[in-house]
């Protein structure tokens, strides 16, 4: 199973949720909703919002903030 992770450069909760993510050994896919075309709007869509981090998980399940929200 891989998850989608929205981040953004220098956010301290996007690498806080790398390190849960690396230490549990989940693969995961990034996208920088700053330097990927179109990121923004598909995150708006999936929360409402352009917060980050966002966690889409395989089975559609979506988790905003990773705990610092």
């Amino acid at each position: 199973m891989t998850v989608t992770l929205y981040t953004r450069a220098g956010c301290p909760c996007c690498e806080s949720a790398r390190t849960v993510l690396r230490a549990a050994a989940e693969p995961y896919e990034e996208i920088d909703v700053a330097a990927t075309p179109g990121a923004e709007e598909r995150l708006r869509a999936l929360t409402g919002d352009v917060v980050v981090p966002v966690l889409v998980e395989d089975d559609g399940e979506v988790r905003v903030g990773f705990g610092c929200v």
